[in-house]
């Protein structure tokens, strides 16, 4: 099923939503994303089977194994992602996940939590998933930004120990809501450079975006990583070399970063987070603002 399915990939078509590509004689060229600095592109793909290689850090695999180190899931979910987005069916999956996966088929299921183990749901909406545009996105300044989006909500996963546990879901009107029962303490989601060794602890989703994207004007690799409350950036947010929080201006934000020792930064503004600060002022100032701190 794995080989069907990679047959029918076109592979600039999923990669070009992970890097920009360059074509050479007999392969796809980009810069690695696992690891730094590759200012020559370093991994190239073959077209025939689907392969890749990286001539910096030898990392290697096939166009499944790249999609599942990227959106940190498993094979298994990563092959179900690329055939729902190219319209092949697979029917591999043990029946406890299969069970998982039928049991939501409708908008109540998901408020109604009619599945027991969490992470199972988590794990098959996040199959369902496709990488699209979005209101939300659009209003917090990234109109032409593809998030994983299941029916009409953006989907972030919530990890623990690199598991999936549960899902934050936003609806276009910026309503964010979790699966029943959802476990945040000590969870989180990182964007940007994973095997980067700094890490910027942020609350929300669109912050985390701003700063990741204050981050690449800086062409200061970094992970963005977020943690869903201000209660929980404080239980994640680890002493370290090069790690900072970027704090919202409210009073559990302000209060969050007060016994981390870690430099930090938030807005002037009272009840602002950095989105609100980059959609007023540019990210070309949250760059300059976050230069200071790190």
């Amino acid at each position: 099923m794995f080989a069907e399915l990679k047959e029918r990939l076109n592979l600039a078509q999923v990669l070009g939503r992970y890097g920009s590509l360059e074509e050479n004689t007999t392969t796809l060229a980009m810069r690695c994303p696992f690891h730094n600095n590759d200012h020559k592109p370093s991994l190239h793909w073959w077209e025939n089977d689907k392969h890749f290689y990286c001539f910096g850090c030898k990392a290697h695999g096939d166009v499944i194994d790249f999609v599942a180190k990227m959106e940190r899931v498993s094979i298994k979910d990563a092959a179900t992602m690329l055939a729902r987005e190219n319209g092949l069916d697979m029917s591999t999956y043990s029946n406890g996940y299969r069970r998982a996966m039928s049991q939501f088929n409708s908008d109540e299921d998901i408020e109604l939590g009619t599945v027991s183990r969490e992470s199972a749901l988590a794990r098959a909406i996040l199959a369902r998933s496709e990488p699209n545009l979005h209101p939300y996105l659009a209003r917090k300044g990234f109109p032409k930004l593809k998030a994983r989006v299941y029916k009409d909500s953006v989907c972030v996963p919530i990890y623990c120990n690199r598991i999936l546990v549960s899902m934050q879901l936003i609806a276009p009107d910026g309503t964010k809501k979790f699966l029943k029962n959802c476990k945040t303490s000590r969870g989180s989601w990182t964007l940007g450079d994973l095997d980067a060794p700094g890490r910027i602890y942020v609350e929300g989703y669109a912050t985390a975006l701003s700063v990741w994207k204050a981050c690449l004007i800086l062409k200061r690799p970094m992970g963005i990583v977020v943690s869903f409350s201000a209660s929980n950036l404080r239980k994640i947010a680890m002493w370290g070399e090069d790690r900072y929080i970027v704090a919202d201006n409210d009073e559990a934000g302000l209060s969050a970063v007060e016994n981390t020792h870690l430099p930090w930064w938030a807005p002037s503004t009272p009840g602002w987070d950095a989105n609100d600060y980059a959609l007023a002022a540019s990210h070309h100032e949250l760059a300059e603002c976050l230069l200071k701190m790190l």
